[in-house]
């Protein structure tokens, strides 16, 4: 920022907005990840964040590396969408242990992160943000390959389970109804026989 001539202020600016649209991109990537699926998302915010990372390194001015700020935060706004894929593939039992599981991944980056960008920047400031760029891909090829979609698969087995419970339904409605039936005939039956031995009777 001091090599473009920024002031305090215009500094403040610049880390507000990654908070900033991180704040404003959480709940609308996760309604995006509910409608085109957590894949998707995820594969993408990866995907800004590498734009992001190689951006910084290449800008030439303050107002674009405040650009690439917020893409930065809009792209890691994804930790919404990472509980819900895990909600999506877990579990009841499961589903705690694998949370915390992310909340130490998490932890451990933050503390690995700018441990790894203060060796990346003794090469300079243009290196670590290519470098951490390069890692994004990564993580994005990696997303890529290794990452199944949940949603869809998730809401196959609700339908499945819609349409067990409403066979199960038929099934139960059918035998309800069929002592009745039986009741019917029998009553019917009765009623013929006791018409029968009326005549009988008469004709004596």
């Amino acid at each position: 920022a001091k090599d473009f001539g920024a002031t305090p202020s215009t500094v403040g600016l610049m880390a507000t907005s990654y908070s900033l649209c991180q704040m404003i991109a959480t709940p609308l990537l996760g309604r995006l990840s509910d409608r085109c699926g957590r894949r998707f998302v995820l594969v993408w915010s990866l995907a800004g964040t590498t734009l992001s990372s190689f951006g910084t390194g290449a800008v030439w001015n303050f107002p674009l590396l405040v650009l690439a700020r917020c893409v930065n935060g809009i792209s890691g706004a994804t930790p919404g969408v990472v509980s819900a894929y895990i909600a999506d593939v877990t579990t009841s039992e499961e589903r705690s242990i694998y949370m915390s599981y992310s909340q130490a991944a998490n932890s451990i980056g933050i503390i690995i992160g700018p441990a790894l960008g203060g060796v990346f920047a003794r090469q300079g400031f243009s290196f670590a943000c290519y470098a951490s760029g390069i890692l994004s891909a990564l993580n994005m090829l990696a997303a890529m390959a290794f990452i199944q979609e949940s949603r869809w698969s998730q809401v196959d087995d609700a339908a499945d389970a819609a349409a067990v419970g409403s066979a199960s339904a038929r099934e139960v409605s059918g035998v309800s109804s069929a002592p009745l039936t039986a009741g019917t005939k029998t009553d019917g039956n009765t009623e013929d026989r006791t018409e029968g031995q009326g005549s009988s009777e008469a004709r004596v």
